[in-house]
């Protein structure tokens, strides 16, 4: 009779072939990125270099489309999610896991603040309450942070939608500033598909939108999304994963950051408005 440790060698053998069949496609970089991953994680929230940090876009060339219909807002103070109804977040409602990760991930996106109903002081409470309450955790993960920032940008570029005194603006755009610098280091080449291209997407979208030493370094990564781009969408226009919702997801935030670049001609980096307007 095999004893319990020859069986788990066995299995451990058994499992080699497909292990190689999972590894055999992986990227170089990916490979690397993974193993950096399991050494050390996600890396920390970064705090952007330079003071000032300015918004260098008032408004986008074309309005910006309605939330996705998965936010809704109840009332001012109360919104459904995913399906799944909920108080305005404060505090600990940040770290909250009872409706388990992909509901943690929607909820520090922000989008369902751009809902009609909500008021602009109550859009301003929520941002400065995670600002204070929220400086590490899930809700810096680049992806979660990426789509953050588009929600925020979007929110920034719509008059009325925010009720900021002095003081709150300084500490809104300072965060922005740290949360583009964070996901900026933080790019997911370990995963590749579409969280890597909504990384840069988002990422290049923080750069056109904010003004600081940091965000031409932002802005510089449009080369690298203009490629990715190249290489995720097929030579039918579908994307490279065949998910009807990231294809979605992922177009909406093409034409964000097409919209930013034809408000903003003279920030947009050569060739990336005609490489989003060909992706589109």
């Amino acid at each position: 009779m095999m004893s319990g440790a020859l069986r788990r060698i066995a299995a451990t053998i058994a499992r080699v072939p497909t292990v190689l069949r999972t590894v055999r496609p992986l990227r170089a970089h990916q490979v690397l990125a993974q193993m950096r991953h399991a050494l050390v994680g996600i890396g920390a929230p970064r705090t952007a270099a330079g003071d000032g940090a300015r918004q260098a876009i008032a408004r986008p060339a074309t309005a910006w489309l309605a939330p996705a219909a998965h936010v809704r807002a109840l009332a001012p103070d109360r919104f459904e999610l995913l399906a799944t109804p909920f108080e305005s977040p404060r505090g600990a409602a940040w770290t909250a896991r009872e409706h388990g990760p992909l509901f943690a991930y929607h909820l520090h996106q922000h989008e369902y603040l751009r809902c009609d109903g909500v008021t602009p002081a109550e859009r301003a409470a929520v941002l400065s309450d995670w600002i204070r309450v929220h400086r590490a955790g899930v809700g810096w993960d680049p992806h979660p942070t990426g789509l953050r920032l588009i929600a925020w940008g979007k929110l920034m570029t719509t008059p009325g939608q925010l009720a900021l005194d002095p003081a709150l603006e300084t500490e809104l755009l300072r965060s922005f500033a740290d949360q583009a610098e964070t996901l900026s280091r933080n790019l997911e080449y370990r995963l590749q598909a579409n969280h890597l291209l909504s990384n840069l997407l988002c990422v290049v979208f923080a750069g056109m939108l904010l003004d600081l030493p940091a965000s031409a370094a932002w802005r510089g990564r449009s080369a690298r999304l203009v490629r990715t781009l190249e290489g995720q969408i097929r030579p039918d226009g579908g994307h490279e994963e065949r998910s009807p919702m990231y294809h979605a997801l992922l177009l909406e935030n093409v034409l964000d950051l097409l919209n930013l670049c034809r408000a903003a001609r003279d920030r947009a980096p050569a060739g990336l408005a005609d490489g989003l307007a060909e992706a589109a």
